[in-house]
């Protein structure tokens, strides 16, 4: 019995694992880290084109409205005279 009790007191109460096990999880979590980049990346890249892409479609709506205005001003002009 007191060597039942001496067996258990001189295990280690913390059992760090061995050097392989720590080297792969680092690996693992700078892939992760290496992947998550880049979708973030990815992500805002397409998140600007997306803004761009709304910024000239209000753009050529502003044209286009402009050269209805500038028609319809003419017309209205030829009209009168």
């Amino acid at each position: 019995m007191n060597e039942d009790v001496e067996e258990i007191q001189t295990e280690p109460l913390i059992s760090r694992p061995n050097k392989s096990d720590r080297y792969n999880k680092s690996r693992t979590a700078r892939l992760r880290r290496k992947e998550v980049k880049i979708v973030k990346n990815v992500h805002s890249f397409k998140e600007e084109k997306e803004s761009r892409e709304r910024h000239l479609a209000k753009l050529r709506l502003e044209r286009q409205k402009r050269r209805m205005r500038k028609k319809n001003a003419t017309s209205t002009q030829e009209q009168t005279a």
